[in-house]
């Protein structure tokens, strides 16, 4: 039986949108390896955390859409800067229309260089860049809150597997706390690792997050 054209591009537009349904049912992301090296003596930089966010673009129509995070790696470098990240899989849908991965570098006294944003230096040979911090105490503390937001994606349950990193972060806040201002952005840390380990994703008052804390995360971030 021969099918009339209609048909065959019916056919086929069904073919790709069920391939789109199995493909979303489920995602892996691959190992991925790298270096970390310090801006200007190309020294490699131990025990940085590297966070790779996977992302997929979000179908708005057939053009376009905003790019959502759904999963999370965090990883230390070795003594030669050198990290690889666990290949992972993950169940439940994903937009199949494509996805791509972004990369922050963390360490306790350093920023991200500039670098780290060149195409040819850095993403292309997964070489990434940090270099010494050299602004205030305030400024280091409103970066390293930032710094916090990179892996706020993906499950609740995936981001409480980096409890190391939010407790690096936490512990050098603590260290440049010198004002009523400063002890604040140390409350709004504490608010956002309240909210990972909230049993609701209901928004929580600042009170109710100081409780979570001293209930759930005070000894561990000791």
């Amino acid at each position: 039986m021969k099918l009339k054209p209609s048909k065959i591009i019916i056919l086929l537009i069904s073919l790709t949108l069920l391939a789109f349904v199995f493909r979303g049912c489920g995602w892996y992301g691959a190992s991925i390896s790298g270096r970390v090296v310090e801006e200007g003596t190309k020294k490699p930089v131990a025990d940085a955390y590297v966070i790779v966010r996977w992302q997929s673009r979000v179908m708005a129509g057939f053009a376009g859409g905003e790019t959502a995070c759904y999963h999370v790696e965090v990883v230390n470098t070795d003594k030669k800067g050198d990290y690889t990240t666990p290949v992972w899989w993950s169940p439940g849908w994903h937009s199949p229309f494509g996805h791509s991965t972004a990369v922050n570098v963390y360490q306790a006294g350093y920023e991200e260089s500039d670098l780290m944003y060149d195409k040819i230096h850095s993403y292309r040979q997964n070489i990434y860049y940090l270099k010494p911090f050299k602004g205030t105490k305030g400024e280091q503390l409103r970066y390293l809150l930032e710094m916090i937001g990179v892996v706020s994606c993906g499950t609740k349950e995936n981001r409480r597997e980096n409890i190391e990193f939010y407790k690096s972060i936490y512990w050098e806040a603590k260290t440049y706390v010198r004002s009523k201002k400063d002890k604040s952005i140390l409350k709004k840390m504490r608010y956002r690792f309240a909210s990972i380990w909230s049993d609701t994703d209901a928004g929580l008052t600042y009170k109710e997050a100081e409780e979570i804390f001293e209930m759930k995360l005070r000894e561990r971030f000791r």
